[in-house]
């Protein structure tokens, strides 16, 4: 049994859906208390987020990189959650998603009224491929990519079951969503992700920005990369 599952990979890409269809009674799920750490420091509010009381526990975290700087876009999650939660057995799980649909995502959800921070993008997607490489061979890595259904459907039932069960009606222990400072509260944007524990493809938006590849091509290599390495697991890494 895992000490910590830890979920991650650019906002918007199925990581909300991810934590909730991997509730399980044995393990408490904690929101993005890492981001939620860096996003205090940023904006020089005091967080009400007590680590300590869940060290010893099995936890389950899901961390989404982005969408706003590149201080929530780059950290690494892995390091800081042992060092926190000192775990000792972990899973890892990437999750991605092709970058014209989670572009178009980000526009809709958080850039409404202003052109996505490129720069922020690219560096989500590419924290993900470093991820996915740097502890490739020291932890259990799983990565999902969104819109591959029956590979994203067999994986997810594979972990539930090393988790110590499918029941998809289970609920965590208990459920920490420490509150963002003001600034980055985006209200009702996790309603639909929270709901739904079972995969269904015609849930899953198809549509795709129109924008210059160029913006974004740091993150379809690494999308391409990452599903490359899915596919070819004793391949050769691309470095970045």
């Amino acid at each position: 049994m895992y000490d910590l599952v830890l979920i991650a990979g650019p906002c918007r890409s199925g990581t909300t859906f991810v934590f909730n269809a991997l509730s399980h009674s044995d393990f408490i799920g904690v929101f993005q208390p890492l981001k939620h750490q860096i996003r205090c420091e940023l904006s020089g509010t005091s967080s009400e987020m007590k680590f300590e009381h869940y060290v010893g526990n099995r936890i389950v975290i899901k961390e989404a990189f982005g969408p706003y700087s590149l201080e929530e876009a780059g950290y690494d999650p892995v390091q800081k959650a042992v060092d926190i939660f000192q775990a000792e057995k972990i899973l890892l799980v990437l999750v991605l998603r092709s970058p014209t649909e989670c572009l178009a995502s980000w526009e809709k959800a958080f850039y409404s009224d202003r052109p996505v921070n490129d720069r922020v993008f690219n560096q989500a997607y590419l924290n993900t491929l470093r991820l996915q490489q740097k502890y490739a061979t020291v932890l259990d890595v799983e990565t999902l990519i969104l819109g591959q259904e029956q590979h994203f459907t067999r994986t997810l039932d594979e972990i539930r079951i090393r988790l110590g069960g499918i029941d998809v009606a289970q609920r965590y222990r208990d459920y920490v969503k420490p509150r963002d400072p003001p600034r980055y509260e985006v209200h009702g944007l996790l309603d639909k992700a929270l709901k739904g524990k079972d995969y269904n493809a015609a849930y899953v938006s198809r549509d795709t920005a129109t924008v210059d590849i160029s913006r974004i091509a740091v993150a379809l290599q690494c999308y391409s990369a990452a599903k490359h390495s899915l596919n070819n697991p004793n391949g050769s890494h691309h470095e970045f």
